[in-house]
């Protein structure tokens, strides 16, 4: 699973705008990290002002803000071995909507909340092949768990109606239904 274009585009055009000099940037003394401010988009009613610090012609880190200032995205790179980056998504008023943890490219761990700071979802991918889930209703009430191997269902999926009631018990090997307890 790849991340959302809005996210990796701008890295992307700063990182070519930074390599051939044509974007202004800032040199941060005596760490080797350079910084630069640009404007993304500007339209009636909105503009979207970005950062990005480079290391080594590298960005290692990337926020995107509001036109109220708040920060829209935050992606900051956390070790340069394994290509792993932690990527923040907010709403506009501040409040945290998704984190996400990628190395290689790949989603390692995601979590999103709702508008009102509740948890949506948690996701966790172990091993490149094992995905295991949970979703939640609005109210706070779980409303799926659910496991991968390999991209197909495997394991127990269990779902709840919003009240809390379970609603679905099966147990799934390798994308074929084996049993179903509800």
């Amino acid at each position: 699973m790849k991340h959302s274009l809005y996210i990796t585009f701008p890295i992307t055009v700063l990182t070519i705008a930074i390599a051939c000099g044509c974007t202004p940037y800032q040199r941060i003394p005596d760490t080797g990290i350079y910084r630069s401010k640009v404007t993304l988009a500007q339209f009636p009613g909105a503009r979207f002002d970005a950062e990005t610090e480079f290391s080594n012609r590298r960005p290692i880190r990337h926020t995107v803000y509001y036109a109220n200032g708040n920060t829209m995205t935050e992606s900051i790179l956390t070790d340069t071995t394994t290509e792993t980056w932690v990527i923040r998504e907010f709403y506009e008023t501040g409040a945290q909507q998704s984190l996400f943890h990628m190395r290689h490219s790949e989603y390692v761990i995601i979590q999103r909340w709702y508008p009102n700071g509740l948890k949506e979802l948690e996701f966790v991918r172990t091993d490149g092949k094992k995905d295991t889930g949970v979703r939640y209703y609005l109210n706070g009430k779980k409303k799926e768990e659910f496991e991968f191997v390999n991209e197909q269902r495997h394991g127990q999926w269990l779902e709840w109606d919003s009240l809390g009631a379970m609603t679905r018990n099966e147990f799934y090997q390798f994308g074929k239904l084996k049993k179903k307890l509800l």
